[in-house]
């Protein structure tokens, strides 16, 4: 079947969007912390966490277009420069995806979960992570660029990563995540399976 543009535009806007979001194929949902300016926390989950740049550590995610009644999370980040994105398992997506509810912005989405705010020991970070989350980071506002369709794109630089000892091989490398899981879509959860680990590629022996 062939979908042209106004094809797409004239389905239905939830059906619109899972489908537009399965043609980026499996993604990493990451619930991303954040705290207003009152000292209310909020927790939202995203599928669009990217990495950018490891010199200096830069990782960039959409939000969606800015609106008065939510849109807490980039209002947030605005607002205080910084948030926390916590990586998901299995233990914990049925409450993670929980955090996709539009709730007002005097509810707290760790509340509505069930999950535990956490705060890192620093007298300059006051951004709540997940403290059932295996991998923790936290993270500067760096940019923020608005799209075309309103969406906003917000490039983090990362300040600090907390790793589980029990996922961390030989120190500074990831085990094998066999708890991680994938998201396809806006609803549909998938297991991580390990194929094999192939050999980085140089055909230059002067280039590291």
């Amino acid at each position: 079947m062939l979908f042209r543009k106004k094809d797409l535009n004239s389905l239905p806007s939830r059906t619109r969007a899972n489908l537009i979001n399965k043609m980026a194929g499996f993604k990493s949902p990451v619930l991303v912390g954040t705290v207003n300016k009152y000292g209310q926390n909020n927790l939202s989950i995203v599928s669009s966490l990217v990495h950018l740049g490891s010199s200096p550590g830069l990782l960039g995610m959409n939000l969606r277009p800015r609106t008065k009644m939510y849109s807490h999370t980039l209002k947030n980040i605005e607002s205080k420069k910084q948030f926390t994105v916590s990586f998901i398992d299995k233990s914990i997506y049925k409450k993670s995806h929980l955090c996709s509810a539009k709730l007002p912005v005097n509810e707290s989405e760790f509340k509505y979960s069930g999950l535990t705010p956490e705060f890192h020991k620093s007298t300059n970070w006051c951004t709540p992570h997940v403290a059932e989350s295996k991998i923790q980071i936290g993270l500067e506002l760096s940019d923020t660029f608005q799209l075309k369709n309103k969406c906003n794109f917000i490039v983090g630089e990362i300040s600090w990563i907390k790793i589980s000892d029990s996922l961390l091989e030989n120190k500074f490398d990831l085990k094998l995540l066999e708890h991680h899981i994938s998201i396809l879509g806006l609803y549909e959860y998938y297991e991580v399976k390990f194929i094999e680990k192939l050999m980085y590629v140089n055909i230059d022996s002067s280039t590291d």
